[in-house]
């Protein structure tokens, strides 16, 4: 049986949780609390998602913060002796409790366990619909907790909405000012995050370099900060981060050029500079980073063929290594946990690459022509079609493990 405080004037006598290692007035109450351990139970498992219920195995009648890879769960209606929270990515989480009590003399500790998540894989399509219309052109979808972020082209602006929203508002981030140039127009063409920031390749004209611009979303009416400007002839495609380094993928639009390039920048020194990693004759058309392997689609044309390779990072020159060849028309990659997902746009399908014997398994077959980009929720897909000015949601089945 759970203990439960006897005494309500044990709660007056109890300072809130901190992360100190050594008690400031060791009671025997203080030490019974301490000496709590969370409890996990396992509550449903599916294909895409796996929920757990945590609580604290004495003293029951407490409140605890909870938090999740040293992020705290904000969601709780109130804070509370349980949490209940759905995974839909495999992976390591650290789970910590922290008791939530006042006005006291003792000091209480963090309390944290580890969870791994392992078996979660992308359901079957189950169904497909509209989610958003009469957008301008939406590409590049990605995903920041609930809101789902993604690009206009046609009218140059970064716009979201929130998906747990039933009838979901479109909201503007950031909008910048138009080409002057009518015959060279540029374009957003990528979108990462890192922490609340939201960085934005931004393409070329023929009188304006392209650059990286980053914008804080956390505050009313953001500005974009330009951080880089790139070389001339040099358009981004991609950008993907590995700790405080940017990698750009780009391509160098000079007729006839075989010098296309990934540079990475430091984003937190006071002078960012740009360095090239990698350089190739193919076009470089997207990115992904997992520990030290940089994945990239490389592409002849726009119009057919392409092939995903990877590098290693820690290689002072490195090396590509094929892993998929002869793929139709291969646009973007994306890891989902462990996992690596490719849209085809050619063969109007994503796949899911196995990184253990380089094959692929299709999960979505039979897009429309204009599906441009994709990005995972739990059990959806939401899916940009920039042609037709919409965004489809694509409901997976979680089958029961």
């Amino acid at each position: 049986m759970r203990k439960k405080l006897l005494f309500t004037l044990l709660l007056l006598t109890l300072l809130s949780c901190s992360n100190d290692n050594e008690l400031t007035n060791a009671t025997t109450e203080c030490n019974e609390i301490n000496e709590t351990k969370i409890i996990i139970e396992n509550t449903s498992t599916t294909t895409c998602e796996s929920s757990y219920i945590f609580s604290s195995d004495s003293f029951s009648n407490l409140k605890y913060e909870w938090y999740i890879n040293n992020k705290r769960i904000e969601n709780l209606t109130t804070d509370s002796s349980s949490l209940s929270y759905t995974f839909t990515e495999n992976g390591s989480y650290e789970i910590c409790m922290k008791p939530i009590v006042e006005n006291g003399n003792c000091t209480l500790q963090k309390k944290c366990t580890t969870l791994n998540i392992e078996n979660l894989t992308i359901g079957t399509v189950k169904d497909v619909e509209d989610y958003l219309t009469g957008l301008n052109g939406p590409i590049e979808p990605i995903l920041k907790g609930n809101e789902l972020y993604f690009v206009e082209f046609l009218s140059l602006k970064v716009s979201k909405v929130n998906i747990t929203e039933a009838s979901p508002i479109v909201k503007e981030v950031i909008s910048l000012p138009k080409s002057t140039d009518q015959f060279s127009p540029f374009i957003i063409s990528a979108l990462a995050f890192r922490g609340d920031y939201l960085y934005l390749a931004v393409s070329s004209t023929t009188s304006v370099p392209a650059k990286i611009y980053k914008v804080d979303v956390t505050v009313d009416l953001p500005k974009a900060e330009e951080i880089i400007t790139l070389p001339k002839e040099i358009d981004p495609t991609d950008l993907a981060f590995k700790g405080n380094e940017l990698y750009i993928s780009t391509v160098n639009k000079t007729i006839n050029s075989n010098q296309n390039s990934i540079y990475k920048a430091d984003i937190t020194s006071s002078e960012i500079k740009t360095n090239v990693v990698f350089t190739h004759s193919l076009a470089l058309n997207a990115i992904a980073i997992k520990g030290d392997e940089l994945f990239m689609i490389l592409r002849p044309n726009l119009f057919s063929g392409g092939q995903l390779s990877k590098i290693n990072l820690k290689e002072t020159s490195p090396r590509l290594t094929d892993v998929i060849s002869q793929l139709s028309i291969p646009r973007r990659i994306k890891f989902i946990g462990n996992e690596l997902y490719l849209l085809d746009f050619g063969s109007k399908k994503i796949v899911k690459v196995d990184l253990n014997n380089n094959t692929t398994t299709d999960i979505i077959s039979g897009l429309p022509n204009s599906f441009t980009g994709f990005a995972f929720s739990g059990n959806a897909i939401y899916a940009t079609e920039s042609f037709r000015r919409k965004i489809v949601k694509a409901t997976l089945e979680c089958k029961t493990l």
